[in-house]
């Protein structure tokens, strides 16, 4: 229903109810409470004109062709991760590295206590470190409903103790609303067009994983009741739960 239609209704059954439920008032009043409403309903149309009728992230969202290479970072990231070069893909970003030096050969990995480290670990053996390990936390970009929350995105909390490295999980909460319009609004404005907000060709779920390098010649215990997927390259240690 257009606003040029709806105004003249409006207005008619307000007359109508003045005349039926307004007996007792003046006729005075009557046009000054007239007056009022139809000021309220002038004002309420001049400032809907200034209200945002498209999506509310306006410049700062993120573009179709951007969700397409993080979507694209993402598929290739696992695989790269697995061959010891996720360095190479294309939008895979570094959130933080870490270097420890290491006692012996002997390296336990484990979680704080009543803790669990659920996200990827990878740990590769190379012969360019000698005495000390180096960790690296790789995620690609999280965007959902065409926002970028990558930056949001914290590293885990790593610590070395007496040959005992500790990773600790962040979590992270995002909550969406969404605006949509009141229905006398959509009677001025008309109704809005079909929005899926939450629908994955505005979204792309990033990809992570925590890189460990260690010695050639080191001994890795992992205790997986508390490392959940973890993955030691050349080796069949692979372990998912």
């Amino acid at each position: 229903m257009g606003i040029s239609l709806l105004l003249p209704i409006l207005l008619v059954l307000f007359v109508l109810l003045l005349k039926n439920a307004g007996k007792n008032l003046g006729q005075r009043k009557q046009k000054w409470i007239l007056a009022g409403y139809g000021l309220i309903l002038v004002t309420s149309l001049l400032i809907l004109l200034f209200l945002p009728q498209d999506s509310l992230h306006g410049e700062q969202g993120v573009g179709d062709e951007t969700i397409d290479q993080a979507r694209e970072a993402r598929d290739t990231f696992y695989s790269a991760v697995m061959e010891g070069r996720p360095e190479d893909v294309a939008g895979a970003y570094v959130t933080e590295k870490w270097s420890f030096p290491l006692a012996d050969n002997n390296l336990t990995i484990a979680a704080p206590q009543r803790e669990w480290f659920s996200g990827l670990l990878v740990v590769e053996k190379t012969e360019d470190l000698t005495d000390r390990i180096e960790l690296t936390h790789y995620v690609t970009r999280t965007i959902v409903n065409h926002i970028d929350f990558t930056d949001s995105l914290q590293p885990p909390g790593v610590s070395l103790e007496n040959s005992r490295l500790l990773l600790r999980e962040y979590h992270l909460e995002i909550s969406l609303a969404q605006f949509q319009r009141e229905f006398v609004v959509a009677q001025l404005l008309g109704e809005e067009k079909e929005n899926w907000w939450l629908n994955p060709g505005s979204s792309s779920v990033g990809a992570e994983a925590l890189y460990l390098r260690v010695p050639e010649d080191a001994v890795i215990v992992v205790e997986e009741q508390r490392i959940n997927n973890y993955v030691i390259l050349g080796e069949e240690s692979i372990f998912t739960n």
